[in-house]
């Protein structure tokens, strides 16, 4: 199962993605981790275009990726825009797939 979450927080945004689809047997390839893993991949690439290479904080580790980054400015409003399509992205998948996505609870905190 591979639950998302995206806590909205007055001084930083946190996108997190962890867990594996399981849609597909083991070693096959599977449809549902592919499209996770390109709406992970849009979401850091986006993330990087507006603020630049290193300046939102990317963690990638098999099964698991969070992104963070701060919601204010212009920047941080692109970013946040960026974030809520890739959030619909996973919301439309978690609804085709539901054995295999779900939004886990967020918390919503100010850092």
């Amino acid at each position: 199962m591979i639950r998302v979450s995206f806590d909205r927080g007055e001084n930083e945004a946190l996108f997190r993605i962890n867990g594996h689809a399981g849609h597909a047997e083991p070693g096959k390839p599977d449809i549902v981790c592919a499209a996770a893993s390109m709406l992970a991949f849009t979401l850091i690439g986006m993330t990087e275009r507006i603020f630049g290479e290193g300046k939102a904080c990317s963690e990638s580790r098999p099964g698991s990726v969070e992104v963070r980054f701060p919601p204010d400015g212009d920047d941080g409003r692109a970013a946040l825009a960026a974030a809520e399509v890739v959030e619909e992205g996973f919301r439309l998948l978690a609804e085709a797939y539901p054995e295999c996505v779900c939004f886990a609870e967020s918390e919503t905190y100010a850092q």
